[in-house]
């Protein structure tokens, strides 16, 4: 080894000082794989090994070349892959390529082979665009910049690349910023970690999806780390019973459509009884109020004509002194009183029509309100199928608590597990190695402290202060991949806040049909008291029918009795005609006449104020009708309005099984990843691997010095000065 002095940049310089920082994520995947034993194959089998692959970018994103480290076991090994150069990092065994296919033998019991890949092409299109005050600069014009600083980070799917790995690999992207040369950090969709003197952006992309976003920051004098990205795939074992889900789904979807059926029947059942018993109860009403209008009428003719014979009696019988006077005032009258009862009895016919048109009233109304109970089992059916739906709501909602309760950071620890990476040894041996490193840096500060007390070499105390500045950037750095653990807790939590929003939607939905239920079983509370008040008039109805059967029955033997009166009152004609004879006869005629007179006077009063009676009811019983059909609309229209609701709710619930059901293989797709077979990255050719995992790294954006330092050459390099170099920093 030998020690010489040149002048180099500031950025080669800190890109030595940086190395164990940039490179640590290397470090730490490399420290988690588990030993293997390769058994011997036969010829060109390719061996089983692990692949990291490491790829290397522009500060702007774009691919400067792409490096493999395979990982074997002992004995003969077989691989393959286009690489324009190759070597093995830890031993000194030899290898021999020809085209595509490297085999070497060793005894080491893990052997790390690098080859440096010809291909450029990764999975992932990545583009890191920089502004300063909303002028866009190159990462080499940006350094140095002080502004508002806008970085734009955007990464999509390489569709020029083979293989599923976009599809596969969840990423871990971060930025770590300088606090003391920028302030006002936001960054949306990130987690922020103070890391010491630093804040880490981190951004977490599950497998399938991209991301373009942003992070603003007020800097001064303007320089950044490298940013770092992980990939590894991304496999979390959640059982949902979908099955079962869409089962309920399903339930719910055939009591929505048996709710539409019954509003169907329901409307159907009282559209018949509107248009049936309606019609017919008015066309019976009215023919009812015909009749005893016309019967009142009658009556009021008989009354006037009864009031004339008893007036033309009494002048009869006072007028016997004046006998030609007297008998033809009773002409008259006599005459008078013809003409009225022959009115009576021509009108008697309509008194009886009208009497049979009311008992067929009567009839049509008694047949009508006796079919209106099959609405019953309707409304029992109505009631019954809401009730369905409310279960199926209170399935639906079990279903989606269930899918929360399977999203959590314990799945995705075990996820990690199962890829090789024991999430909480990661964070025991972070908080370990961070220990043992802190202490080095305070014994390292103590021999500062000791040489500048008593005058050491001035260079030696810059390679001490080197040093320490090295270590205290691995913890730095360990402490940022500690914080980047506990921001994908918070990303999980965030996907479960999402689906609790799916929960707290189904929960109103289960809230705002719990009206809609309440308001069905009110309705058919209202329709049972209308089918009882129907019950009730019917009663009344019955009765009305067997008591009017005696009314009729009075009314033609009443009419009978008028057409006697007509025949025999020729007998009163021939009386007057032998009262021209005789005075004193006519005077005792007229006397008992006159009195007969009175008795029939106060019949014909007592028969108009009960046909007034009969009047009055029948305009009271249309007034009843007219509210119970008044009542039967009301009752149609909202039969009506509910088979409406039920047909839109039928019609905008079609097909929702099959929304949900994609819905749920989506957002498992979205957390699961893919199948967890592992295809090799360097070439198809190799079926015989374990893992593959992705580093990538970009250049760091520093501003450009000159200084005089000690660079220390090393003729032979270590392992790990080895892997350092596929970054470019040794």
């Amino acid at each position: 080894m030998r020690i010489f002095t040149k002048y180099v940049p500031k950025h080669a310089r800190k890109k030595l000082g940086n190395a164990m920082k940039r490179i640590l994520p290397v470090i730490l995947s490399l420290a988690l794989l588990t030993g293997v034993v390769t058994p011997v194959l036969a010829a060109g089998t390719p061996s089983e090994k692990e692949e990291v692959i490491y790829i290397n970018l522009s500060a702007g994103g774009s691919v400067k070349d792409i490096y493999a480290v395979n990982i074997f076991g002992t004995g003969d090994i077989t691989d393959y892959g286009d690489y324009s150069s190759g070597e093995i990092l830890n031993t000194e065994d030899k290898i021999s390529q020809s085209g595509d296919m490297i085999t070497f033998s060793t005894s080491a019991d893990r052997v790390y082979y690098k080859g440096k890949m010809t291909t450029t092409v990764m999975p992932w299109n990545i583009s890191i665009q920089y502004f300063i005050d909303g002028t866009e600069y190159s990462a080499d014009e940006v350094a140095g910049k002080s502004g508002k600083l806008e970085i734009k980070f955007k990464i999509t799917k390489n569709e020029t690349c083979a293989g599923t790995f976009f599809d596969e690999y969840a990423l871990q992207a971060s930025f770590t910023l300088d606090t003391k040369k920028c302030r006002n950090i936001t960054a949306v969709d990130a987690t922020l970690a103070n890391v010491g003197g630093k804040k880490q952006v981190s951004y977490t992309m599950l497998p399938g999806e991209g991301i373009d976003t942003s992070i603003t920051a007020d800097v001064t004098d303007f320089e950044m780390a490298a940013v770092s990205i992980n990939g590894i795939p991304l496999s979390m074992n959640i059982e949902v019973d979908d099955e079962e889900l869409m089962s309920q789904v399903t339930d719910l979807l055939d009591a929505i459509a048996e709710l539409d059926d019954g509003a169907g029947d329901l409307k159907s059942g009282v559209s018949s009884l509107q248009d049936a018993g309606q019609n017919a109860l008015q066309s019976g009403v009215n023919d009812l109020m015909d009749g005893a209008a016309k019967l009142h009428d009658g009556a009021a003719g008989l009354e006037e004509g009864g009031e004339a014979m008893q007036d033309g009696t009494k002048e009869l019988k006072n007028g016997a002194a004046n006998l030609n006077d007297g008998v033809k005032s009773l002409h008259d009258g006599i005459a008078l009183i013809q003409s009225g009862l022959t009115e009576l009895n021509r009108k008697s016919s309509d008194l009886t029509n009208g009497s049979a048109e009311v008992k067929k009233a009567l009839a049509a109304i008694q047949k009508e309100l006796s079919a209106g109970s099959a609405s019953t089992e309707q409304i029992e059916a109505l009631v019954s199928g809401s009730s369905q739906i409310q279960v199926g709501l209170d399935s639906l909602s079990e279903g989606v608590t269930a899918l929360q309760n399977n999203v959590s950071f314990a799945a995705y620890k075990a996820a990690m597990n199962q890829n090789g990476l024991n999430i909480e040894d990661l964070q025991t041996a972070n908080s370990q190695t961070i220990t043992a490193v802190t202490e080095q840096i305070s014994t390292l500060h103590d021999q500062i402290a000791y040489l500048e007390q008593i005058g050491g070499d001035a260079t030696q105390i810059a390679q001490l202060k080197a040093s320490a500045e090295q270590l205290q950037g691995i913890v730095t750095l360990l402490q940022g991949n500690s914080a980047a653990i506990n921001g994908m807790d918070a990303y999980l939590s965030q996907i479960r806040e999402g689906i609790g929003e799916i929960a707290s939607g189904v929960s109103d939905l289960k809230t705002n049909y719990a009206v809609l239920d309440a308001g069905i079983n009110e309705l058919a509370a209202q329709v049972r008291s209308l089918l009882v008040n129907m019950a009730e008039l019917k009663t009344a109805i019955d009765t009305l029918v067997a008591e009017y059967e005696a009314l009729d029955a009075g009314l033609n033997e009443y009419t009978g009795g008028v057409a006697e009166i007509v025949a025999g009152y020729s007998e009163i004609v021939t009386g007057t005609s032998a009262l021209l004879t005789g005075s004193n006869e006519l005077k005792t005629g007229t006397a008992e006449l006159y009195s007969k007179t009175g008795q029939l006077l106060n019949g014909i009063v007592e028969f108009y104020s009960g046909t007034g009676t009969l009047k009055d009811g029948t305009g009271e019983l249309a007034d009843g009708v007219a509210q119970l059909i008044d009542g039967i609309k009301e009752l149609y229209d909202g039969a009506t309005e509910l088979k409406d609701g039920t047909a839109e709710m039928h019609s905008e619930t079609d097909g929702m099984d099959d929304e949900i059901s994609d819905k749920i293989d989506e957002m498992l797709e979205s957390i699961t990843g893919g199948s967890g077979e592992v295809a090799s990255f360097v070439s198809e050719k190799n079926t015989n691997v374990e893992s593959v995992q992705f580093v990538i790294q970009t250049e760091a954006i520093e501003i450009d010095e000159v200084e005089m330092v000690a660079v220390v050459e090393e003729e032979r390099l270590t392992f790990w000065q080895k892997i350092l170099r596929l970054f470019g920093l040794y």
